[in-house]
This record gives C-alpha cells, sequence and structure tokens, in this order.
C-alpha cells in the first residue's frame, strides 16, 4: 500500500494532479466510505495499469531487479540518448545499495526495452523495487519486477 502511496502521489495525470494518503482508520470514517475511497484508488491504479498488491511481480525476490515499461525501442536507437539513459538509471539506482551491474539490451538484444539492474543482496534490490515500481520514468508508468540471478548472469534476460 505504501509503494502504491508514494508513486501515485503528485502523478500529474492530463492536467490533473493526484493526490493520494492513508484513509483514516474505519472507526473514524465510517466503513462505507472507507471502501468507496478503496474502491476510488484501486480504480485510479487500474487505469493507470498499476498493481495495488505491490510491484505486481508473482515471483521470489532476488537480487536482480528488472525494471518494465521504462525504455522503448525508440528511446535505444541513438547512442547518445543510450548513454544518458544508462547514466540517469546508474545514478538514481545507486542510492537504493551496492549496484554491481546495469544491462539495458540494445535493440536486437534479448531483453530490449527492459532495464536489468543486479544488486549486491537481496534487500537492497527490495528497496530498489520498492522505491521505483509505480515511478514515472518520461511519460511512462515503470514497473519493477525481480529476475533469477541465474539466469541473469548466463545472459538470459527474456
Amino acid at each position: 500500500t505504501q509503494q502504491a502511496i508514494d508513486g501515485l502521489n503528485g502523478m500529474s495525470l492530463g492536467d490533473k494532479t493526484i493526490t493520494i494518503r492513508r484513509a483514516m482508520p474505519a472507526d473514524t470514517m465510517g466503513l462505507p466510505h472507507m471502501a468507496s475511497l478503496q474502491q476510488g484508488v484501486a480504480d485510479q491504479m487500474s487505469q493507470l495499469g498499476v498493481s495495488s498488491s505491490g510491484s505486481g511481480n508473482q515471483r521470489s525476490s532476488t537480487n536482480v531487479l528488472v525494471l518494465l515499461n521504462m525504455v522503448g525501442e525508440e528511446d535505444l536507437k541513438d547512442e547518445d540518448e543510450y548513454k544518458e539513459i544508462l547514466e540517469d538509471v546508474e545514478q538514481e539506482c545507486r542510492q537504493f545499495g551496492d549496484l554491481l551491474s546495469i544491462v539495458i539490451p540494445r535493440l536486437g538484444e534479448p531483453g530490449v526495452g527492459k532495464v536489468f539492474l543486479h544488486y549486491a543482496n537481496v534487500e537492497q534490490a527490495n528497496r530498489a523495487a520498492n522505491a521505483l515500481s509505480g515511478r514515472q520514468f518520461a511519460s511512462k508508468i515503470v514497473r519493477a519486477e525481480y529476475h533469477d540471478e541465474s539466469r541473469f548472469m548466463a545472459n538470459d534476460l527474456y
């Protein structure tokens, strides 16, 4: 829930800014109002393509994070833009822990359109997933999932 609040609060949607905060306890607001509020938040999240159950990832946590809906093929065509994205991602993602490597597959490579972050441990990857999932990058809402480390090390980026 906090991840959804952090990701959605202050987000621009058209000419509007979304304001999201924790609901008051049911005993101070009345249960019918609480249900209505929760449904409204769930509807807004659904329209934005954001899962209300955290990162939307069904896999177990690993120390390799894959960011989806962050870069598109058009972002990867220009070498200078690719380098700028790589630098931006590195600067942002180092704050969550010891980032061992970043892989942003190029056009024609497996995993194109995904951003892979390899952290030193699972806790660091969890911090990054919680902070990044639901955030906006350019005009896209980022979704964070976990990727098997052995598959990542074998360059299996599908």
